[in-house]
């Protein structure tokens, strides 16, 4: 869904998804810090005011998604 440090044009609500929210360290490697499904948002970040985030989001099990543009959740 998106890479770390890049800005997000979009907040996903998953609706059947499931996306790994992971944190990028400076060796290369990535841990998952949460994995988020039809009970939360991707993109809390946005929600908070901020136009980018450290960690990356990747979609583990594709399915239905909302999306919101940044602009609408600012």
């Amino acid at each position: 869904m998106y890479d770390g440090g890049l800005g997000q044009k979009y907040a996903y609500f998953p609706v059947s998804a499931v996306v790994s929210l992971q944190y990028l360290m400076t060796n290369g490697n990535a841990a998952e810090t949460a994995a988020v499904g039809n009970e939360g948002m991707v993109g809390t970040s946005i929600f908070m005011g901020a136009d980018s985030t450290p960690g990356r989001a990747i979609v583990k099990r594709s399915g239905l998604s909302f999306r919101l543009k940044s602009k609408i959740i600012k």
